[in-house]
């Protein structure tokens, strides 16, 4: 046992050290991932269906896969393509949009409405009022 700890605790270190450079795309990531699923489970609680081990099941499979390509595009962004193209953050932008989406879903369904309508309503202007009633 002390054997495999010699080695295995320096490997894991080495990793570590890899890909260091992408920890903050890998948090970024993770908290999206979480927020989609508790923003998904009080939209479940709102509108009345069951929370189920499926859909905690898919979080789980979107942590460790999303993080997954988040590192292989780091990879290939800095060892096969030497930073050329930041695979990387187009592929983190990809999975944090479309984890955005999700959220954004999730509180239209917990707000009973579009949650964009309601927050341009709010933003909009007098002139918005006005230019309506001269028309």
């Amino acid at each position: 046992m002390k054997s495999a700890l010699t080695w295995l605790q320096p490997l894991a270190l080495s990793i570590i050290a890899m890909f260091a450079p992408a920890k903050q795309l890998f948090i970024a990531a993770t908290i999206l991932i979480i927020a989609d699923c508790l923003t998904g489970v009080w939209a479940a609680y709102k509108t009345g269906q069951p929370v189920t081990s499926a859909g905690i099941r898919r979080t789980a499979n979107k942590l460790i896969l999303y993080n997954l390509g988040i590192g292989c595009g780091f990879l290939v962004q800095r060892y096969l393509m030497a930073d050329l193209i930041p695979v990387s953050n187009i592929v983190s932008s990809a999975l944090g949009l479309a984890e955005l989406k999700s959220i954004i879903e999730n509180a239209d369904k917990i707000n009973g409405g579009s949650i964009m309508k309601t927050i341009l309503a709010r933003l909009g202007s007098v002139n918005d009022t006005l230019d309506k009633k001269d028309t």
